[in-house]
């Protein structure tokens, strides 16, 4: 069954990666995908694209767009799909070299009808797109006719401290449902609840990517 992969990621790191990158910054991810970054845009059929061939340009590139208030609104759908596919190299060496500090709980994910029972109980942040598919400096463009995008949604504390806030709301419902293994009780106290609670306790961010 598909649901919602929930990482975590430390604060600080993340917010001068995306608020005052630098060039060792967007160097730490060409290094890692520069080999590979034309066979990427020929999978994403990226024709005409933004993303530069050459290594300088891109890395460039990369740091311009980290800084930017809007990832993705003057892109098509074909270069979005490239700038998911760097952002996604946070859980890889990109990441561990710039220092995020991922981490994922050992339940690691919940299912939709634990996220659909929140939503329907009043913990509206959890419905469906917003939860999984906000993205991050994401205004509604681009969009795609055939899967849901961005597939991802990034939580910055304050915004977790509200998600915290609505879950806490709907903890009671919860607690009257079956706790067995895989029902949604017991997702929200082992999978959805005590991550966003560490969330909030360690000021960390919240990385919530979408399985379909």
């Amino acid at each position: 069954m598909a649901g919602y992969f929930l990482y975590t990621l430390d604060h600080n790191v993340f917010s001068d990666l995306t608020m005052n990158p630098t060039r060792e910054h967007g160097q730490i991810f060409v290094d890692y995908l520069f080999a590979e970054f034309e066979d990427l845009k020929e999978e994403f059929e990226a024709e005409d694209s933004v993303w530069p061939s050459d290594k300088d340009a891109l890395i460039a590139k990369i740091v311009e767009r980290l800084a930017s208030p809007d990832w993705y609104s003057d892109l098509s759908y074909e270069d979005a799909c490239i700038w998911d596919t760097i952002i996604g190299l946070l859980d890889d060496e990109p990441g561990e070299q710039l220092g995020i500090d991922f981490q994922c709980s050992d339940y690691e994910s919940i299912y939709w009808d634990c996220a659909d029972i929140a939503a329907e109980q009043g913990a509206t942040m959890m419905a469906e797109p917003k939860f999984g598919n906000a993205g991050f400096r994401y205004f509604g463009k681009p969009e795609s006719d055939w899967n849901p995008f961005p597939m991802y949604s990034f939580y910055l504390p304050e915004k977790s401290r509200e998600l915290l806030a609505q879950l806490k709301q709907v903890e009671p419902h919860f607690r009257s449902l079956s706790q067995d293994e895989g029902e949604p009780g017991e997702q929200f106290f082992k999978g959805l609840l005590p991550v966003v609670e560490s969330v909030v306790e360690k000021n960390r961010v919240l990385w919530v990517q979408t399985d379909t």
